[in-house]
């Protein structure tokens, strides 16, 4: 959004009819943004997720206590009523303290040890002690067979390229880098001669040579890391035709079906306007997390992302009607 408007206003010198409502459109469109990414996201799932175990064990902890408090309050009544529990058992010999506290210990993680080597050591066993002597051998292949076993991956850890990356830092730098070609990949439609329907050959030719251009990319880089351009191309990610043949034709059409609708939006509205409003889609397919895949769970959680997305809808609806022509 913040890309596209500044071309749009800065560079292409576009007029808008209210400075201030176009500013609070774009505002409520990037708070929106903000919210519906943010309730939308893992971690809050995840939290909302142990909130929900924490209040379980919570209300069950208060519900063990009531029930010890009753057992009290009945034994006090039984000493009070004569000392006997109805079966002949005289209670006042029993302690008026319950036990309840020594069953909790008892619940405690016991000694092991296993866990700490020697029964005589304070101290975990070492990895070093715990490794087999193949390991301390030091056999590069007994090393890589271990890390393609999955036992030692950090699932945090995406290596990409050859470099490791954690998943939230790659997710940002995708996210820019969206943002930034994204938001600008109709620009140079504004310095052709051909707008609208004419220019879309022109630029599905130019997605069709990306696609080539990165998979040439990827087969230099594993021929280079395998010495071998026929093991670089063996490497290569399989297409995987049989299994997403369909699905994957149906999303590029669904894709392409767009991009002539956000062509079309930014010839007659303007690179300021037509592009951020196109970013409504996030509100479409947001909707499908929710009801389709069940990615979003909670009321609260839902609720508050669909308040987000009725600011951004707020603000798509002022931008909408900014336009000068």
């Amino acid at each position: 959004v913040l890309i596209s408007f500044t071309w749009g206003i800065f560079m292409f010198g576009e007029k808008v009819i209210s400075v201030s409502k176009t500013l609070l459109g774009i505002w409520l469109m990037i708070a929106g943004f903000t919210g519906m990414a943010y309730f939308s996201s893992p971690t809050v799932m995840q939290a909302r997720e142990d909130d929900i175990q924490w209040r379980l064990q919570r209300e069950q902890r208060l519900q063990r206590e009531q029930e010890q408090r009753e057992q009290r309050r009945e034994r006090r009544r039984e000493i009070e009523e004569g000392g006997n529990d109805g079966e002949g058992n005289n209670t006042l010999k029993e302690p008026l303290l319950d036990d309840y506290m020594k069953e909790d210990e008892e619940k405690q993680l016991p000694y092991n040890e296993e866990a700490f080597g020697d029964s005589g050591s304070s101290c975990p066993a070492t990895v070093d002690e715990r490794e087999s002597p193949d390991s301390e051998s030091g056999n590069d292949e007994s090393l890589r067979d271990s890390y393609n076993s999955g036992d030692e991956v950090d699932e945090t850890k995406v290596v990409f390229l050859g470099m490791q990356f954690d998943r939230w830092t790659l997710g940002i730098i995708g996210a820019a880098m969206d943002g930034l070609f994204g938001g600008g990949n109709l620009i140079p439609m504004h310095y052709s001669a051909y707008h609208g329907s004419e220019y879309l050959i022109s630029f599905a030719t130019g997605a069709m040579i990306v696609t080539i251009l990165f998979w040439i990319i990827r087969l230099g880089y594993n021929a280079h890391e395998l010495k071998s351009v026929k093991k670089g191309w063996n490497a290569l990610p399989s297409m995987h035709l049989r299994k997403i043949l369909v699905p994957g034709v149906f999303a590029g059409t669904l894709w392409s079906m767009g991009n002539i609708g956000q062509i079309m939006t930014v010839t007659y509205l303007g690179e300021s306007i037509g592009m951020s409003i196109v970013q409504s889609s996030m509100i479409v397919s947001g909707l499908l997390g929710i009801v389709w895949f069940k990615e979003i769970k909670g009321v609260q959680t839902i609720a508050l992302w669909s308040l987000s997305a009725i600011g951004t809808f707020v603000g798509i609806i002022f931008l909408s009607h900014q336009h000068k022509a």
